[in-house]
């Protein structure tokens, strides 16, 4: 019998949390700590957000993950996802960073104003 939601959710943050702590590669995770569906993978993203809360790590905005298909077909995921930008991350302004920080780098561009507002809740963000 596999582990329930709940269990797997939580182990998932914790792995999560860790790798990012340890700037491990995406995807070197366990397989049995992946959620199954979006709506998991989504519950993932959530519980891991109020984490980050938690450690004083704010929400600085949302963005479109895996717009391109390349992306979407390394990940099994066959449409675009949301996601948010920690605080710690986002810089709108010069800022002098080490690659030894990062495990991948790149550039994200946003093609849409900024907002303070959460689109799906229809609510300002805290």
């Amino acid at each position: 019998m596999g582990m329930s939601e709940e269990i797997r959710v939580c182990r998932a943050v914790e792995q999560l949390l860790k790798d990012r702590d340890e700037n491990a590669r995406f995807g070197d995770s366990p397989v049995d700590l992946t959620p199954p569906n979006l709506p998991e993978g989504y519950k993932v993203q959530d519980a891991l957000i109020k984490r980050y809360q938690d450690r004083g790590q704010g929400i600085d905005g949302w963005k479109v993950g895996l717009a391109s298909k390349s992306m979407q077909q390394s990940v099994g995921i066959p449409h675009p996802i949301e996601g948010p930008i920690l605080e710690s991350l986002s810089h709108n302004e010069h800022v002098d960073l080490s690659n030894a920080d990062y495990v991948s780098v790149c550039v994200e561009a946003d093609a849409g104003p900024p907002s303070r507002t959460d689109f799906l809740q229809r609510r300002p963000l805290d």
